[in-house]
């Protein structure tokens, strides 16, 4: 695990671990410098560095449920992690439950919302699971977008936590729609799809830039590595997106790539190719929403696009 902080020096100072992945309990204190764990496979090495990157994300890199955190056997779980930043120390505490939502707190004060631990300490985690990134499908890659820009972008987060809030807001709607009849209630999808545009075109804005950002660096990384016989290119293609309309109803899931159409291009899209009702008609059979940016669709070339 590698620490980075721009302008000052961070210190993990200690760990404690209760019920945490195969750990009954387990105190630890941390060098200053290089920490290096060695062992058996098998023993929880990796669950002492996740512990402490959910510690400073809220996030496992591998597990998207806490209770697959907690030891068998047990119904809770927590992670105390102690980190010194700038001379002045923080303790973080995660509280994780079977069966509820997580608990955080910083020295000992409870918080409402994970943004709030944001920006404390950033880790950069290295694993095998990173390969996902590129073996996987799209939804992998926004995924690291996603966790990298809300530890380095608070902005960031607070739109796409909205964005999803909204997403899921929609989708209630649009069950309530088909399953309790109340049709007097689709007048107001429109007001989900002008804020879903407003967010979703701030997110794709901002992951354009660190798209840009990530190739200024590993483009001249990537050419010393190859002695100047290699270029690589991180690509963003966002809103590609293309509906098949079979018998009245737009198939879910289905996009055409290089339409190169941009999220303002994609409600007009709609409109001409198929018109509201169409797509309204089709959200209301799968109870889901279609389009905008968290369906962004990425291809994978020689120069890797994302």
């Amino acid at each position: 695990m590698i620490l980075m902080e721009n302008k000052s020096k961070l210190k993990i100072k200690s760990l404690k671990l209760k019920n945490f992945r195969n750990y009954g309990l387990l105190n630890l204190n941390f060098d200053d410098e290089a920490n290096i764990f060695y062992g058996d496979n098998a023993q929880g090495k990796t669950n002492i560095l996740e512990a402490v990157y959910i510690s400073g994300t809220t996030k496992s890199h591998r597990s998207a449920k806490d209770r697959e955190l907690i030891r068998f056997g047990n119904e809770e779980s927590h992670i105390e992690t102690v980190i010194e930043k700038k001379g002045i120390n923080y303790q973080i505490d995660l509280h994780l439950k079977k069966n509820g939502p997580k608990g955080i707190a910083i020295n000992k004060m409870p918080i409402r919302k994970a943004s709030e631990l944001f920006g404390i300490v950033n880790f950069v985690f290295f694993s095998p699971e990173d390969l996902n990134i590129i073996k996987n499908g799209p939804s992998e890659r926004r995924r690291f977008i996603d966790l990298e820009l809300s530890q380095l972008d608070k902005i960031y987060l607070s739109n796409l936590t909205n964005y999803n809030r909204i997403v899921n807001q929609r989708n209630h709607l649009l069950k309530q729609i088909s399953f309790d009849n109340k049709k007097n209630f689709t007048d107001t999808l429109e007001i989900w799809e002008l804020q879903l545009v407003q967010y979703g075109n701030r997110l794709i804005e901002r992951r354009k830039q660190f798209v840009e950002d990530i190739n200024r660096i590993v483009s001249s990384v990537h050419k010393k590595l190859t002695g100047n016989k290699e270029e690589i290119q991180i690509i963003y293609e966002p809103g590609q997106v293309g509906i098949c309309i079979q018998n009245g109803i737009a198939a879910p899931d289905q996009y055409v790539e290089g339409t190169g159409l941009g999220i303002k291009n994609i409600s007009f899209m709609m409109q001409q190719l198929a018109g509201k009702a169409v797509i309204h008609k089709t959200e209301h059979i799968y109870q889901i929403v279609l389009y905008f940016p968290l369906r962004d669709c990425c291809s994978k070339d020689c120069t890797y696009k994302i």
